[in-house]
Formats: structure tokens, sequence, C-alpha cells
């Protein structure tokens, strides 16, 4: 039997978060930033991802998400309602982050090597990381993936697993920052 993505994700026996009204849970990590504007746009009202966290450096941390973009809000749209009031995580809580959420869709503003220990914490901790950063492009066990082009890429997932010794979680990147 084939298990699909959303299902892998999702089984609460592989450790998987609980599907809220058929969607999977979500975080923004790097919320703030012009990227993770675009992420908190295209996710809200998504038929199949409810953003639960947005999360950002210490700095805006534990501020309403209107108050942590004031000045910095990049897009021409309001910022999303439901987004708006949210209280901003700081991206570093990856175990209490990570134990919320299905998918952390991740658009940090770090250095390669700080991008590389986050995502890769958060994957350990059981979350599936879609990666706009260039961190893991290059490490063979990640794969890059353009849902409609080369979706069998994520068959690498088992093999990643094996190697980073991630039970639940794995790693994916784009194949570049745009969304």
């Amino acid at each position: 039997m084939h298990i699909t993505q959303a299902e892998e994700i999702a089984r609460p026996e592989a450790g998987g978060a609980r599907l809220s009204g058929g969607k999977l849970k979500v975080a923004v990590l790097g919320a703030t930033g012009m990227v993770g504007q675009q992420l908190t746009r295209l996710l809200t009202d998504h038929p199949w991802f409810e953003v639960v966290i947005v999360a950002a450096s210490a700095n805006s941390a534990r501020k309403s998400y209107a108050e942590a973009v004031r000045d910095r809000w990049a897009l021409e749209s309001r910022i999303p309602d439901q987004i708006s009031a949210m209280n901003v995580w700081d991206v570093q809580a990856v175990d209490e982050i990570a134990s919320l959420v299905d998918i952390a869709f991740c658009a940090i503003n770090l250095d390669k090597e700080g991008v590389l220990r986050l995502e890769n914490a958060y994957a350990a901790e059981g979350a599936w990381v879609t990666s706009n950063n260039s961190a893991y492009r290059p490490d063979p066990f990640v794969p890059m993936v353009i849902p409609a082009v080369n979706p069998h890429h994520l068959d690498l997932i088992p093999r990643q697993r094996q190697a980073k010794g991630y039970r639940t979680g794995a790693l994916i990147v784009k194949s570049n920052c745009s969304i």
C-alpha cells in the first residue's frame, strides 16, 4: 500500500502531530522576514495547512505578529487577520514548536552553520522541514523537491532518516528561495 506524504507526516502512531480539521499543522520559521511574510500569506486559508505557529528571532518573540512586522511588512496585501494576532515564538524553542506541528516551513535568516543546526534540530525532533535556505542543497541525503516535476525525490526520505538518525522528521529543500 502506498502512503501519501500527508499520511506519512500526520500518522500519530509514527509520532506525527494530530490533524486539525483535516489540515496539517505548520510553523513558519523566520516568519517576520520577507520570505516568511510571503509564506504566511500563502499558507493562510490554505486547504491543506493550518498555520499554528509563527516563529522568529528572540527580538521578535513574545510580540504579536503585527507588532513584530510593524514598519517591515513588505507585501502589498494586509497582514492576514488570523496571523496578525498570533504571538511570535522564539525560533530556538525547537522541542516545543516541533511537538506542536507536522511541518516547519523554514525561511530563517542565519549563517550557513546556524541554518544547518536549526533545521537539523527540527527534523531530529520529528518535524518535516521544508527549507527555503541553501545550506542543505549540496547534501546528497536531502532531496530538492519541485512537486510538479520530481515528487519521487521524496523516496530518498527513508535513506535520509537512516543516515541522519531521524525517526519521523525529514528535511527537503526548494531549488531557490523564491515563492
